[in-house]
């Protein structure tokens, strides 16, 4: 094709065709020789220019299918799932010019998983093409596939169709399991499995390890065994994804025989019974999905913490993970918040491993007390001693008894901890074992030492005017707040002074249960301590300007902002009882701080029942006043009257002005 277009070429660039005058002479035809020449070699010239371009049309396509197959990681070549696009909408625009409309990669997948079957190669190449574009980082296409997947009307056969290919434990499609998996993985967040008839029953038999079974039968020579936990680990984190619904969570529980299998890998004791690196990985899973499971709200969390609680092998192995020094930490971590979990409920009753929420608190208190531990996991250890001393003497017996040196390395980590997770536990432990221990004893004299020794200090980092500063540069300010808290910052010349909201609640219940279990002396004196009697430094002051900088701008209608305020009017009642005639001098600070908190309390107070409700957080903490009663305690004594409150359109009002 090459040689005779470029011959055509030439031959039509001669004027005489190469034909000379004597042969034109003795040629009686040479008249139509000519023309009929020039028509052939056009002919021939537009064939090859016709061939050049359609190479070249070619050749950009296949380019360009290399281009896209490269970029999303799919395979090349004659059946590849960009070139059967391709040849898709090629085949369909010749029908129809307007076949592209609002077609690309996304809807012709969306449409191959839909319409094929699961066996089949269109089905197939649908599940990689989606599979590719979740790994991408394109976020339309990601919109587009959300909208199509959870949010069209075929959304739930489409992704019961994923499902199934994704318990499908053949060698020969191992990569389409893997890919299926994926995808349900990546949008499980938008799933509601009410609306996916058939969908728990294919997450379960992903969960499923029988290797008797007819599925597994067929290929029990071929099998291999990271196959089989693969699957297992995808449906345990499909599952963990669906379980932040409390609506899944309750149809998680309904499913018969789902949460056995869920708790299999640690009921089997896997970790130590065959092999810890091997299993790891699906008992880790296993345990963030249990780990969710046990603090979901309602009926249905009480039916979950009860099945658990019941399976005595997967609690017996729980119990043993924080003991196991080749158990990751994360693993104990998990174990203690589970173990701690059930044993809050006091529904429920554990196994005889840990029969009693006093031998949990035996268990945990070696943990927290051990310095050969991993510090997370002996941070994990105090947050669940302060779940299970909330409302109980007799945790805090165990506690103080169990450990004489307990207090001082409560005493250690409030005042020196880096981590404000370890020093908000560290806080919580030491107001309720100060708040319950009763007895008259060397503990309660040591107990008693070291609030002595820490108050002062935590009033003056609390107040700006102690040694303790959680302070520092700009730069600085990432160390000193943990996950999930709330930083206030307030910009203090080239310093920024930061107060973490969730320490701030902590150092607050820590002050209110001192000075309402304290004797009056014992108060003064923890007073003076901080405030030796500067005009400058006056308790009340101090507390009008924390009110006034930290948390007028900061508030918000939340549970722990509500309780943050009644911590703080429970705190200026316990002053204003302690030393009233003291502050009569104050009135000024007095009147600007009530002031400050009718503020607040006018916002708030409307949504204290709804938000203490939310703040519940199944009885972790106790429970405080209403914030109506509490501003009616501090206006009696400061006005000596109940004036402070008026009624306006059947409903309390706080009068700011009283």
């Amino acid at each position: 094709m090459y040689i005779s277009t470029a011959i055509s070429l030439f031959r039509l660039t001669r004027r005489d065709l190469g034909f000379g005058m004597a042969n034109a002479a003795a040629d009686g035809g040479a008249n139509l020789q000519k023309p009929a020449l020039r028509v052939l070699y056009l002919m021939a010239l537009a064939q090859g220019v016709l061939y050049f371009y359609g190479m070249t049309f070619i050749t950009t396509g296949r380019k360009m299918e290399r281009k896209v197959a490269d970029k999303y990681n799919l395979n090349y070549g004659a059946k590849s799932p960009v070139r059967e696009y391709a040849v898709e909408t090629m085949a369909g625009c010749m029908k129809d010019p307007s076949f592209v409309r609002g077609r690309n990669m996304v809807t012709h997948a969306i449409g191959l998983i839909e319409s094929s079957s699961i066996d089949t190669d269109n089905f197939i190449n649908g599940v990689r093409i989606i599979d590719s574009l979740v790994q991408s980082q394109l976020q339309g296409h990601h919109a587009l596939m959300r909208q199509l997947l959870t949010g069209s009307a075929s959304s739930s056969h489409i992704l019961v169709k994923l499902l199934e290919a994704a318990t499908r434990c053949s060698p020969t499609q191992n990569n389409m399991t893997k890919s299926a998996a994926r995808i349900v993985e990546y949008f499980a967040v938008d799933i509601h499995l009410k609306k996916l008839p058939g969908g728990i029953e294919c997450i379960s038999d992903m969960l499923e390890l029988s290797t008797t079974g007819p599925q597994l039968e067929q290929f029990k020579d071929t099998l291999k065994l990271d196959q089989c936990m693969e699957m297992l680990h995808w449906g345990l984190k499909i599952l963990r994804i669906l379980a932040a619904h409390s609506d899944n969570c309750r149809v998680i529980c309904d499913t018969e025989g789902l949460l056995s299998r869920i708790m299999a890998p640690m009921s089997s004791d896997l970790l130590h019974r065959i092999d810890h690196e091997v299993w790891h990985s699906v008992v880790e899973e296993s345990m963030q999905l249990v780990a969710l499971l046990v603090v979901a709200p309602g009926v249905t969390g009480v039916r979950l913490r009860r099945e658990i609680s019941g399976n005595k092998e997967a609690v017996t192995t729980m119990d043993s993970i924080p003991k196991c020094s080749k158990c990751k930490p994360l693993l104990q971590i998990m174990a203690i918040k589970i173990l701690s979990q059930l044993a809050f409920d006091k529904s429920l009753s554990m196994s005889t491993s840990v029969a009693s929420r006093e031998e949990l608190a035996k268990y945990m208190l070696c943990i927290f007390t051990d310095d050969n531990k991993d510090m997370s996991v002996r941070k994990s250890a105090a947050q669940a001693l302060a779940m299970l001393c909330v409302e109980s003497q007799s945790i805090a017996v165990v506690i103080l008894q169990a450990d004489g040196n307990v207090v001082g390395v409560l005493k250690d980590m409030l005042l020196h901890s880096k981590e404000n997770e370890s020093r908000i536990s560290a806080a919580e432990i030491l107001a309720h074992l100060y708040n319950h221990y009763t007895y008259d004893d060397e503990y309660l004299g040591e107990l008693n030492k070291v609030i002595k020794d820490v108050m002062p200090k935590v009033l003056g980092e609390m107040f700006g005017c102690g040694d303790i500063q959680t302070a520092g540069t700009k730069a600085d300010k990432a160390m000193f707040s943990p996950p999930g808290s709330v930083s206030i910052e307030v910009q203090d010349g080239d310093n920024w002074l930061r107060v973490d909201s969730k320490l701030l609640e902590a150092f607050l219940y820590l002050i209110t249960t001192v000075f309402d279990v304290s004797q009056d002396q014992d108060l003064v004196q923890l007073v003076d301590v901080v405030f030796p009697g500067d005009a400058t430094f006056t308790p009340i002051g101090k507390l009008k300007e924390m009110v006034c900088i930290y948390i007028l701008p900061n508030y918000e209608l939340t549970a722990h902002w509500l309780r943050i305020v009644k911590l703080i009017f429970m705190m200026f009642i316990s002053m204003l009882r302690l030393r009233s005639s003291s502050y009569a001098k104050e009135e000024e600070n007095l009147k600007e701080l009530m002031g400050y908190l009718s503020e607040v309390s006018i916002q708030m107070y409307g949504v204290d029942g709804v938000l203490s409700l939310a703040d519940s957080n199944n009885g972790a903490k106790p429970p405080l006043k209403t914030l109506v009663s509490l501003f009616i305690e501090a206006q009696e004594i400061v006005d000596g009257q109940k004036e402070g409150i008026i009624y306006l359109r059947g409903s309390v009002e706080v009068n700011p002005m009283a």
